[in-house]
């Protein structure tokens, strides 16, 4: 606790809450870096709106240093999409984000953004919307560009600094890395150090979208293991519903990424069917273990799980001429699978569902409707 007062000066004890945990901390932190970056920058370099880079490293400054260390924490919780800092959207335009900016000026090349400490960015004139207008705002992804000039897209990538995507390979260049088509004109390049195997064009690779702290510019990470958080204690109760992606599969079902910050486990016997590596679902927490990792369930939680499972078992016996199906409790999973699309869990909560608002019976062979003439 100590060492949190010592971090983030002013900080109150009344402002604290009993139980903090990284999606309270992180915003304050970050705004508190970032302050830090103002305050020190501002003797360095004035960012006049010319549209020029300035590098805050190569000033030289008398007063108090803002350590490198920092420097690297700040760049690294901006590349988390999931602490989302209230103050970010009118404190700069942030790189690797959308940003909402306002049109400075029309010029031949485009429209000039008001980038706020970055200055001025370019909005090429091809990717100008019609309605807009110099004073009003646009939403536009920022990034650098080959010359290394910050500039502005409307143009949407696949994922943004934080996120993870399935992306396809498109060249190959020796001694570098692999070039990565991620939605916009100019391919993400994913750096050889950053690579967990060799790769072709045309094949697909799970990526992160990061800040490369050596450049300032975007880059695409394959190496997940040291970009998710395996324990996230106290981040998550039973019953909360989080984003799914699939990371790898394991012997017991599937590791999942979960909101774009963690890693946990979606068991085998609760899905319908397999899934494919990078495709997203919905699910929601089963259990947090004792050493805090995730146990996941795919769906909805609660009576939003089992309604639409319900609705799925009623299509299947409507679509019987007499109503009836001989599949029950006992009923091997796979078939379950096969005919209703659900894990057994999910189909035997439906039918509990149905059986109690006096839709259907259950009988020792199979379910019934109950009134099989009547409209679905």
């Amino acid at each position: 606790m100590q060492r949190l007062f010592e971090i983030i000066p002013g900080l109150e004890l009344e402002q604290i809450p009993l139980r903090f945990d990284f999606q309270w901390l992180m915003p304050r932190l970050k705004f508190h870096l970032l302050e830090c970056a103002d305050e020190t920058n501002r003797t360095k370099n004035e960012f006049g709106r010319q549209g020029i880079r300035q590098r805050t490293e190569s000033a030289q400054v008398k007063s108090q240093e803002w350590p490198s260390s920092m420097v690297a924490d700040a760049r690294r919780i901006n590349s988390f999409n999931r602490w989302d800092c209230p103050h970010a959207s009118t404190y700069m335009a942030i790189i690797g984000k959308r940003n909402q900016l306002t049109v400075l000026r029309s010029a031949p090349p485009g429209f000039y953004l008001d980038g706020e400490k970055l200055g001025e960015i370019l909005l090429p004139g091809k990717f100008v919307p019609p309605t807009a207008k110099v004073g009003e705002k646009v939403d536009v992804f920022v990034y650098r560009d080959s010359e290394d000039r910050l500039v502005a897209t409307t143009q949407k990538p696949a994922a943004v600094v934080g996120q993870f995507a399935l992306l396809k390979v498109v060249s190959v260049k020796r001694g570098v890395g692999v070039f990565l088509d991620w939605g916009l004109d100019k391919d993400l390049l994913l750096p050889m150090r950053e690579m967990a195997g060799p790769l072709n064009p045309g094949e697909k690779v799970l990526v992160q979208i990061a800040l490369d702290e050596r450049s300032d510019r975007l880059m695409a990470s394959a190496r997940l293991s040291k970009r998710l958080e395996l324990t996230p204690i106290d981040t998550y109760q039973p019953g909360d519903a989080v984003k799914l992606m699939v990371l790898s599969e394991s012997p017991l079902g599937y590791n999942m990424i979960v909101n774009d910050a963690h890693r946990g486990l979606l068991y085998r016997n609760e899905l319908p069917g397999p899934l494919e590596i990078g495709q997203v679902v919905e699910g929601y927490v089963r259990a947090v273990r004792p050493d805090g990792k995730l146990d996941l369930a795919a769906g909805r939680t609660g009576p939003q799980r089992i309604a639409p499972a319900a609705e799925q078992v009623l299509a299947q016996l409507h679509a019987r001429s007499d109503g009836f199906m001989p599949y029950h409790d006992n009923s091997p999973p796979e078939r379950i699978r096969a005919i209703f699309g659900l894990s057994k869990k999910a189909f035997k909560q439906a039918i509990g569902s149905l059986f109690r608002e006096q839709r259907i019976y259950i009988e020792p062979d199979g379910i019934r409707l109950v009134d099989p003439t009547a409209k679905k």
